[in-house]
Formats: structure tokens, sequence, C-alpha cells
């Protein structure tokens, strides 16, 4: 099984003041759209304890075994819903997850903080 991580400390200030993490209802959303567009089976997503990229809200990971992990940090979860499926897809098509041409990412591939091989 793969995953897509999402970071549950981020919080936005001017949405969440007291730093209230991300509710549950988002992440059963985001699931619901990788389902319908085929990836029900092969990602599953999960809220992830800090994932170390706090400047900018949201940080999410793409994770599996034996595929790169990649972060990415200033995601807006809902805006960039098309762009977090395309790069789920690119993910899973590129060779051990490793993305070599990440235009089809859209504005994502700006927002790649960290992709880490896997090792064996």
């Amino acid at each position: 099984m793969t995953y897509l991580l999402i970071c549950q400390t981020c919080h936005d200030p001017k949405e969440n003041p007291e730093g209230q993490s991300l509710d549950a209802q988002k992440l059963q959303e985001l699931q619901d759209d990788l389902d319908q567009a085929g990836f029900g089976e092969r990602i599953l997503v999960q809220s992830s304890p800090c994932l170390g990229v706090c400047a900018d809200v949201h940080a999410i990971a793409l994770t599996g075994k034996n595929r790169a992990s990649l972060v990415f940090r200033g995601v807006d979860l809902t805006r960039d819903r098309a762009d977090i499926l395309a790069t789920c897809h690119a993910w899973l098509a590129a060779d051990q997850g490793w993305i070599d041409d990440a235009r089809p990412c859209g504005r994502l591939r700006h927002q790649l903080q960290a992709r880490i091989p896997f090792m064996d």
C-alpha cells in the first residue's frame, strides 16, 4: 500500500488561530476524490505527525514500499485537488516513484520540498 500523508499539525492561523489540527472530514473528502479517480485500492490518505516543512500550510507527502517519497509544502487541499490527483498518477506511473518530468503535477511541481529515493 502507498500513502498520501497529510500533516496533522499544519494549520492556517487565519482559519484556526488556536492551531487546531486538520479535521477528519477534509481527509475523507480527499480519500473520496482519490477513490473516484481510481486510486482507492492503491493510495490511502492518512494524517501524519509533523512533516517538518512548517513555513507554509499544508504539507503533504507521498510514500510507499519500494517507492521514492515526495514531500510538498504550501499545498491548498481544496484549490490544488486536481494537481494532487495528477501528482498521484505521475508518482504511481513513474519507475519507483521517481518523477522525472513533473509538468503534469501542475502547481505542486513548484511546491516540492524533498524527493527521497527508496532504499533496499
